[in-house]
């Protein structure tokens, strides 16, 4: 996970220049403007006491985070590609919160999420948070669909009144690690990884390594079969890193074959690279001296691994 920058200032702006601006003698707007509909449909929910439509309005401001996040998914980073993935993932669930069921290494740590009040309705989410700028994302189905859905596990008390996703922070001390804007931790403050696998940064029992290790586990970013392609995406890029890096160190490596490989490198590391999080960690490894020895292992590993996802093919000989 990488950091989107942004802010809910910036984001305004952006759904609000979504907005064309009608021609001279053109006709009066059919629809009210994205944040105008926004507000008068979040006014609806505070009446109502909980979220009810039958329709949500979420398409007009897709681009944006499209374009904020370079196409990739919030939390694994995958590019987002089939038409299922192209919608918008609220962080704080819109609908009924259901509890995590906490694996069963975190909790022999004694990290467990606060348990879900229980709501006989069915009806009650973050309610007055689903037009909120600050509360979406774009995520992969994966992440989205078949791992968040409405659960948001939390180490405070869940406030479903609340109306600001920054305010809430200190009341609430999510779990999950948000990347969209600044307004929460940066998710590589908390997440390192050692070569293709992501772990914890801080120190063990602090708020930050139970976040890295429930935001890790929730997303099932370190489960090799689950997220089997996620791994070989990351290994790809760890095997691209080494071999270039070989080469840019190698005697007889010209200077212009290095300034190739440079940029080979620095491009892996930017943030509109899938998997950026993990390059980066792993060039750290290069650039260092004393951990360079170890980046060659974990090249070695990483091709392993591809090797052991390659069938078998028979010699054609």
């Amino acid at each position: 996970m990488i950091r989107y920058d942004t802010d809910h200032d910036k984001l305004q702006a952006a759904v609000a220049a979504l907005e064309k601006p009608l021609k001279p003698g053109g006709r009066a707007r059919r629809k009210a403007p994205w944040l105008v509909d926004a507000a008068a449909r979040t006014a609806a929910f505070k009446k109502a006491g909980y979220y009810n439509e039958a329709k949500g309005n979420w398409t007009p401001v897709k681009s944006v985070y499209f374009a904020l996040q370079f196409n990739k998914c919030a939390y694994c980073e995958r590019a987002l590609e089939a038409k299922k993935e192209m919608d918008i993932e609220h962080f704080r669930p819109k609908s009924a919160l259901k509890d995590w069921p906490v694996p069963a290494d975190l909790d022999k740590e004694g990290i467990k999420p606060v348990k879900v009040k229980p709501d006989p309705t069915g009806k009650y989410g973050y309610y007055l948070l689903p037009y909120h700028l600050l509360n979406y994302s774009m995520a992969c189905a994966r992440c989205n669909s078949d791992l968040k859905s409405n659960m948001f596990p939390i180490a405070g008390t869940h406030d479903l009144k609340g109306v600001d996703p920054v305010a809430m922070l200190k009341k609430e001390k999510p779990y999950l690690i948000c990347p969209v804007g600044r307004w929460d931790d940066d998710p590589e403050d908390l997440i390192d990884f050692f070569g293709i696998v992501p772990m914890p940064k801080k120190k063990k029992g602090t708020m930050g390594y139970k976040r890295a290790r429930i935001t890790i586990a929730f997303f099932k970013l370190d489960d090799r079969n689950y997220r089997r392609e996620l791994f070989r995406a990351r290994a790809e890029a760890i095997v691209k890193i080494g071999i270039t890096y070989e080469l840019m160190l190698a005697k007889g490596t010209g200077a212009a074959m290095k300034a190739s490989c440079k940029r080979v490198i620095d491009s892996s590391a930017q943030s509109v690279s899938q998997h950026a999080a993990c390059c980066r960690a792993y060039i750290r490894m290069w650039k260092t001296i004393a951990t360079r020895e170890k980046a060659r292992t974990l090249f070695t590993d990483a091709q392993a691994f591809l090797d052991s996802m390659s069938p078998a093919r028979p010699d054609p000989r």
